[in-house]
Formats: C-alpha cells, sequence, structure tokens
C-alpha cells in the first residue's frame, strides 16, 4: 500500500493493489472548497489514465463532505465547478466509488449520486439543504436523484430538505450497500466487478421509475405555492425535475444550472445565506446572550415609534400598525401585535 498527502490539497491518496483511494481531508467539515476540487479533477484525471488503476474510491477522513464551500458563494467560480467535476466522474472509464460514513449534504450527496456505486456506514446521513438558503441542487442534484428514485420521492426530498439515514437511503435504492467499514466494502466490491460488466451511470437510469406528468407538476407547483407563498427555489426545484422527467441529461443539466444561476442572483437568496451565516455566528454566542431581553426591548422600541406614527398622523391608532406589522413583517396573528401584547 503507497500513501500520499498534500494537505494544501485537501485530499489523502492511497494506492491498495489496483484501487485508488482518495479521501478528502478539509477540516472542518470536508466542503468542496475550490482547492479540494481541483486536487480531485487532477486525482480523477490520473487514474483514469493510469493503466494500473483499475477503480477509485471517494471518501472522507472523519466524515464524507458536507456540501458547498459558503465562504465561496457570490464569488467568482474557480475551475473546476462542482457540476464539471461531477460530470468528470460520471464519465470516469474506470468505476467510481462512494464510501460515504458521517454526512453527505449538498454537493457532498450530489457527488456520491455521480459516482458508479455507493456505500454507506450505518449511520450515515444524505440531504440537499440548498432550498434552506433560496437555492436549488446546482451539481445535478435535480437530474441525477429522480432518475433514481422518481419524480414525487426526489421532489420530496429536494423540497423538504429532509435527511435520509443510510437505511432510507438504501430502501430508496440511492446506494448500493450498508456496511460497517464502507471503504472495505468498497474495496470488496471493486474487487469483484469485471472489467466486462456495465458501469451504471445515474445520468441513464430511468427504467421502471414514475418520472411523472404534466398534470402531476401542475398540481406540485399549485401546492407549492401554497407550502412556499413568494419563494422562487422551490418552484425552480419542480421545473428542473419536470426537466429531468422531458429532456435529455445534457439539457437537463443545463436547465438546472439556468435555474441555479437565477436562484443565486435573487434576494431571497442574498437574505437567506445571511441569515444562515447569523444563526451559526448566534449560536457561538447565544449562552451570552438574553433573548428575551432583546425582544423586550425592540418590542418597547416599536411600539415608542408607534406612538411618533400616530402623533405625526402617519397612522390613526396603534392597532393599524399591529395590523401593518402582521400582514407584512409575519408576526404571529394569534399574538395580536407587537403594540397589543405590549399592554396585555
Amino acid at each position: 500500500m503507497a500513501e500520499s498527502h498534500s494537505p494544501a490539497s485537501g485530499i489523502r491518496t492511497i494506492t491498495t493493489g489496483k484501487v485508488r483511494i482518495l479521501a478528502i481531508n478539509n477540516p472542518p467539515v470536508n466542503a468542496l472548497s475550490a482547492h479540494v476540487r481541483a486536487a480531485l479533477w487532477q486525482a480523477i484525471e490520473d487514474a483514469d489514465t493510469d493503466p494500473d488503476a483499475a477503480s477509485v474510491i471517494i471518501t472522507g477522513t472523519n466524515s464524507f463532505i458536507a456540501g458547498a464551500d459558503v465562504r465561496e458563494f457570490g464569488k467568482p467560480v474557480a475551475f473546476p465547478p462542482i457540476r464539471d467535476l461531477l460530470a468528470r466522474i460520471g464519465n470516469m472509464t474506470k468505476p467510481v466509488i462512494a464510501a460515504v460514513d458521517g454526512v453527505a449534504l449538498g454537493g457532498g450527496f450530489e457527488l456520491a449520486l455521480a459516482c458508479h456505486y455507493r456505500i454507506a456506514a450505518p449511520g450515515a446521513v444524505f440531504g440537499l439543504p440548498e432550498v434552506n438558503l433560496g437555492l436549488l441542487p446546482g451539481a445535478g442534484g435535480t437530474q441525477r436523484l429522480p432518475r433514481i428514485v422518481g419524480a414525487k420521492q426526489a421532489l420530496d426530498l429536494i423540497l423538504s430538505a429532509r435527511r435520509l439515514t443510510a437505511a432510507e437511503a438504501l430502501d430508496f435504492g440511492i446506494i448500493d450497500g450498508v456496511a460497517a467499514d464502507p471503504v472495505k466494502e468498497a474495496q470488496v466490491l471493486a474487487s469483484a466487478r469485471r472489467s466486462t460488466d456495465e458501469m451504471p451511470q445515474s445520468s441513464s437510469r430511468r427504467a421502471g421509475i414514475d418520472m411523472g406528468t404534466p398534470e402531476f407538476f401542475a398540481a406540485k407547483r399549485e401546492d407549492v405555492a401554497r407550502q412556499y407563498p413568494g419563494q422562487i427555489a422551490p418552484q425552480a426545484i419542480v421545473d428542473c425535475v419536470e426537466a429531468a422527467a422531458t429532456l435529455d441529461f445534457t439539457a437537463g443539466i443545463a436547465f438546472e444550472r439556468d435555474a441555479f444561476l437565477a436562484c443565486a442572483a435573487s434576494p431571497q437568496h442574498k437574505a437567506l445565506t445571511y441569515l444562515f451565516k447569523a444563526e451559526s455566528s448566534f449560536k457561538k454566542r447565544s449562552g451570552t446572550i438574553d433573548p428575551q431581553s432583546v425582544v423586550r426591548r425592540l418590542r418597547s422600541a416599536i411600539v415608542s415609534e408607534t406612538a411618533r406614527m400616530v402623533a405625526d398622523g402617519l397612522i390613526g391608532q396603534e392597532s393599524d400598525a399591529d395590523v401593518i406589522i402582521v400582514r407584512e413583517m409575519g408576526f404571529p396573528r394569534d399574538r395580536g401585535g407587537p403594540c397589543f401584547e405590549a399592554k396585555n
């Protein structure tokens, strides 16, 4: 067994027999940062052209991949984009097996979907949380997942951002097996595979899968409009999954790319990303903050400003402010409004 590791690359390469193991090591969450993508691309290229490499296993150190690097959002995308990297993996002439332990979220899940086989540890978790940031899975997730589980299940998983256990992923047919040591099991799979065996590609899978009808997608859009009023990404997700049902994979990927870019340019994505980062920061300091004190002071400020608006003639009475805040700012109706709540 030979091993090479360049900390700057974020990839540890282990060669055992004819199997090339690529272990991602990019603390703290193994995000698919630019330098990791570049190193993976080169490692894939090397393995594909090396006659001594018969198969590749992609795994992680301590965990699999938690997704894209949120620090890179809004910045120019360095080569290779995740979408191109996953296309390169899917087009490998040698089988690529994802050995998943820990979390495979967002781009990490999409990377696993692009591999030819997937083995997971019992505690592995899979999910596509992009909708929570006003985005959609933009590296083929809306195209590969429906081709594996069907349109209905894919929409349910992507729109809800629900996390799947390894057992659930196996039931859905997303993964090929569960093993206590997924890397070892992946090596067994690689050794058992014959060179004449066809490589299963999620991009070409459809047989026996219900990809939906125009009526199904029309009804889904109405459901989404009620469940996510005014939100752009959920409707775009329905559009992309319908594209998976009606277009070939190449055209579907192009459709997904355009939809992703539109979502990424929206104010909703900017606002939701801001809140995501703010909540992460808040969690680190929440023990030193008294939320109720903050709420009381903010509520007091609203009541004081409302009194000034009445005096200035902007509104006729305090209840006008409560109605506007409930309607326009989402204040819970069952609490009456901040002015009502402050006095009752």
